[in-house]
């Protein structure tokens, strides 16, 4: 195996020299398979991938391997090639400058029963709560009975796709549709751990939201992890509460995450600028007459005296 390693300006850059390397060993079409396991945006990899490409003529396959990764020093480009490897440093990117942010809400629904989760319709809501799934343009219900008590704190996941819904509750799963007439089935088994209300994979975790290619989890021992696409843990973020959400925008050019911040006897919810395996306060927290009882992306629940579901947004500034 051989092994060089050479030092570049930017990821575009050491595309280039591994592509000219590729072209001159490859003889033909090469197949070309890549890897992000870096805070590379998919945009960035992309212009990368386009340089490779107009170098070498690529097809299907995989003689060629291309993974992105990173130090605290540098990023790295590393091909195995047929049984060489060969390895291109360079410079990351300055981190992304997350500028400011403003959070909005606005009031959707609001019930004495617990809220769990609300998608919209065109003329209503659905709510998930722990009884069932309320249509409240007809007052219409979806029962759901477990067959053994729910946990304390309970959470679930409501999810609509047209006229088919799908729900997650601790060690149940139902499917089916609320339109034309509802439909819904319900059987054991599901993400959320039966009996408790924390999710669990390869780690306990009360909620999860994606930054790029970084996968945000609220773990049971009170920290946020960071995790890269391989799951290894990468980075720790402390003080922040037990939800978290995707806000599915960018800020000055950064990902943006939503998290609870407990308080005294009210929370807040901070946006969040995800820069470099780290979490960078942006803009002011929104601070509710309550608890936020749950956080999922677009809607936030909290409980003061009656339970009120909030669509919430976040709006850049310069």
């Amino acid at each position: 195996m051989a092994w060089a390693a050479t030092a570049a300006d930017g990821l575009n850059s050491a595309a280039r020299e591994l592509a000219r390397r590729t072209a001159a060993a490859g003889n033909g079409l090469v197949g070309v398979s890549w890897r992000n396991l870096a805070s590379v945006p998919p945009d960035a990899v992309a212009q990368a991938k386009a340089i490779f490409d107009s170098i070498v003529r690529t097809t299907e396959g995989t003689d060629a391997q291309l993974t992105i990764s990173e130090n605290a020093a540098s990023g790295m480009l590393v091909e195995e090639f047929r049984g060489q490897v060969w390895i291109a440093t360079f410079r990351r990117a300055a981190g992304a400058l997350p500028g400011s942010a403003a959070i909005e809400t606005r009031l959707l629904w609001e019930q004495e029963e617990p809220i769990l989760d609300v998608a919209t319709l065109d003329d209503g809501f659905l709510v998930l709560t722990p009884t069932g799934i309320l249509q409240t343009s007809n007052k219409q219900r979806a029962r759901i009975t477990p067959s053994k008590p729910w946990p304390r704190d309970l959470r679930g996941r409501l999810r609509v796709d047209g006229p088919t819904v799908q729900v997650t509750l601790p060690g149940v799963s139902c499917s089916g549709a609320w339109s034309p007439e509802w439909s819904l089935r319900c059987g054991p088994g599901s993400d959320l751990v039966a009996g408790r209300n924390y999710f669990s994979a390869k780690v306990s975790f009360y909620s999860a939201a994606t930054a790029d290619n970084w996968t945000l989890l609220a773990l049971t021992d009170g920290t946020t992890g960071i995790f890269n696409a391989s799951n290894e843990r990468v980075g720790t973020i402390t003080g922040w509460g037990s939800d978290i959400a995707a806000a599915n925008v960018r800020c000055g050019g950064a990902p943006v995450v939503l998290a609870t911040r407990p308080g005294e006897g009210r929370d807040s919810v901070q946006a969040y600028a995800i820069v470099n395996r780290s979490a960078k306060a942006i803009g002011q927290p929104v601070e509710f007459a309550g608890a936020v009882t749950a956080l999922w992306p677009g809607v936030a629940v909290v409980k003061n005296g009656s339970y009120r579901a909030y669509a919430i947004s976040i709006v850049c500034g310069p």
